[in-house]
């Protein structure tokens, strides 16, 4: 627990910036990463059982979850079964794995951004057994602290490399010459097993040359690997008949003066296979008939949204002519045909005007900051503006977002400043993207930046960072990443974030917080009254002396 929601607020303020310094492949986004997104298209399924579980140390009752591990990755830091420090699980499959050309399958973890990692040993089994472990190398010189973070570049073989919604990548072919393979005990083309192993990042673990492998230690609640999922690249050919292609059924087809905030509707799910079931969904919209990476401008699996998806707003513009189309996956993770193609035309809304605003109060209005009104949670009219800051093309479209209109999954008890909606055009797909939000009304301390839209609801948002007056806000974005703050998931050109700043309370003794139906460390014994950055100090202060106490002991070993 502490883990999973203290690190998120710590890392607002305390994210190092690592060199890159080692010789293997960078984090998610740079040049050479070997990342694999939850969305890619070369997934065609995903593991679909577990046996063999044993908690390590330090994890709560509330992650002892490992129904989570299985299905489609969903980038979500919370959907995740923990294995505690030295903890082990091992994941099934409807069909095996087999040996193909490039990465066989992925691991995915729910690292909250490139640098705080948890990592583990991964081994393959053809009969559930006996295993072969993927050579490992670790070039992290120094223990890294509870708070602290690793160069992905130092990192190789091991699962956890990679942040949430990216999974690390394992191929088989790397296992050949291993004589659990070359003696015919562990098949290639039919594996059955994968085990995951939590590496205890004290010091006492190491890697295949005998090297020392550090990861963030102590953490406590959720300790250990957090797995989330464990994806297929290649798998036998199996005798499972694939699901019918769906119907569409809402919108009609050649609708006109559709709604932007769209509802898709999909006929029953059937299988010629009777005890297969619905696992997921492949929903596809485009500007184009032909449904080109170039065109699409919503692509999601989703295993929660079957049959009825809201798209989230800000993805369809005005007067557009789109095409969408559905796929099913069954309980064997076989996809259906796509269903036929539909098209419809939005409604000619009018853009929403903007409010010509004097931001820096030196007599002149500020046209390159795009101004506009927003009700908060107590009905109070805030101005918010938004400029463009690194790798912004251009600014398409800026809206306020009704409350009353978002999910209400995980929603903040008090939204200061009202909602907005944004989509930008970025310069490269492949970096980062800055945006200046700018308040009329001081931000209250304690009060965050949260995204929303109707697909994953509302979560916290770590790479937001206000200046000192908290009048202005920094978001850090990359294009085609949901956990990143890219809410269509598409690397296009085109970043949407809709969001606002808001405050969760902290519950009286005995109660849950929001996100957290089991009580945590942050939930139960952080002070009324006190608000985060001050939190964040006192938590400091109390964990500096004890990290000096552990050096010192250390020193004396």
């Amino acid at each position: 627990m502490l883990k999973i929601f203290l690190i998120q607020f710590i890392s607002i303020y305390f994210i190092a910036s690592f060199a890159l310094a080692g010789p293997y492949a960078p984090a998610v986004g740079e040049s050479g990463s070997t990342a694999v997104s939850m969305t890619d298209s070369a997934i065609v399924a995903w593991a679909t059982g577990y046996t063999d579980l044993s908690y390590g140390i330090d994890v709560d009752a509330q992650w002892q979850t490992p129904v989570k591990a299985l299905g489609p990755a969903k980038g979500d830091a919370l959907d995740v079964v923990s294995l505690g420090r030295g903890g082990s699980i091992i994941l099934t499959f409807t069909h095996p794995i087999k040996n193909g050309q490039g990465w066989d399958f992925a691991i995915f973890e729910n690292g909250i951004n490139d640098t705080f990692l948890e990592l583990a040993f991964v081994e393959v089994s053809s009969n559930g057994s006996d295993f072969v472990r993927f050579d490992n190398d670790s070039q992290t010189a120094d223990p890294v602290p509870t708070f602290g973070g690793l160069d992905t570049t130092d990192i190789n073989g091991l699962a956890g490399k990679y942040k949430k919604g990216y999974g690390t990548p394992f191929d088989l072919q790397d296992l050949a010459d291993k004589p659990e393979v070359t003696q015919g005990t562990v098949d290639l083309t039919a594996v059955t097993h994968v085990r995951i192993i939590d590496i205890v990042g004290d010091g006492t673990w190491f890697d295949t040359d005998g090297d020392i492998i550090y990861d963030a230690y102590p953490t406590t609640g959720s300790a250990g690997f957090d797995l989330e999922a464990i994806a297929v690249r290649f798998q036998q050919n199996t005798g499972n008949s694939s699901p019918q292609a769906p119907d569409l059924i809402a919108p009609p087809d050649f609708d006109i003066d559709t709604s932007l905030i769209l509802s898709l509707e999909t006929g029953t799910f059937s299988d010629p296979d009777t005890s297969d079931f619905h696992l997921a969904t492949h929903w596809q919209i485009s500007r184009l008939n032909d449904f080109s990476d170039s065109a699409l401008v919503l692509n999601l699996i989703l295993d929660t949204h079957l049959s009825s998806l809201t798209v989230p707003q800000f993805i369809l513009s005005p007067a557009t002519t789109y095409y969408w189309r559905v796929a099913y996956l069954d309980s064997d993770s076989n996809v259906s045909d796509w269903s036929d193609v539909r098209q419809f035309t939005t409604i000619n809304a009018a853009a929403p005007q903007t409010i010509p605003t004097d931001w820096d109060e030196d007599g002149t209005v500020d046209a390159d900051i795009p101004t506009i009104a927003s009700d908060n949670s107590a009905g109070e009219q805030r101005l918010i503006g938004i400029q463009a800051s690194t790798n912004i093309a251009s600014i398409e479209t800026l809206s306020p977002v009704e409350i009353a209109e978002t999910s209400s999954v995980n929603r903040p008890d008090v939204l200061s400043s009202g909602l907005v909606g944004f989509r930008v055009q970025v310069t490269d797909s492949n970096e980062y993207a800055e945006v200046m939000v700018y308040f009329s009304e001081a931000i209250p301390a304690g009060h965050v930046w949260y995204k929303t839209d109707s697909v994953n609801g509302w979560r916290e948002y770590a790479q937001a960072t206000f200046n000192a007056a908290r009048t202005r806000l920094t978001l850090r974005l990359r294009d085609g990443s949901n956990s990143d703050g890219d809410v269509d998931g598409i690397k296009n050109g085109v970043i949407i974030d809709p969001g606002g700043t808001g405050y969760v309370s902290i519950p009286e003794e005995g109660e849950a917080g929001i996100g957290d139906p089991g009580g945590c460390f942050i939930t139960t014994i952080q002070p009324r009254g006190i608000n985060r950055p001050i939190w964040i100090i006192l938590g400091l202060l109390v964990l500096l002396p004890i990290s000096i106490l552990l050096d010192t002991i250390r020193g004396r070993g």
